[in-house]
């Protein structure tokens, strides 16, 4: 599964959700991102364990409320949650 947008792109392998952030982000697009994993991992991965590997090379910046809507999403328990995150800054 791929997905590509001007502000990300998500690519959903076996075990791993690869999210590479591009530009910047406001609260529209932090939720839509966050919709979109969400969906991924309750279809994809409903029974697995996976992780996400987050790619923030082209990534500019975020709104304080997309930051954090971003936080915020760690602590929700409705979402499913990866075994595992990484993270790639540069």
């Amino acid at each position: 599964m791929k997905i590509q947008t001007n502000f990300y792109e998500i690519y959903a392998f076996e075990n791993l959700l690869y999210v590479k952030s591009l530009s910047s982000w406001h609260e529209r697009i932090a939720k839509e991102v966050l919709d979109r994993i969400n969906h991924i991992a309750e279809t994809v991965y409903p029974d697995k364990k996976w992780a996400i590997l987050s790619d923030k090379r082209e990534w500019e910046l975020n709104t304080p409320g997309a930051h954090g809507m971003l936080k915020g999403a760690a602590e929700e328990p409705e979402i499913k949650h990866p075994d595992h995150i990484a993270y790639v800054v540069g």
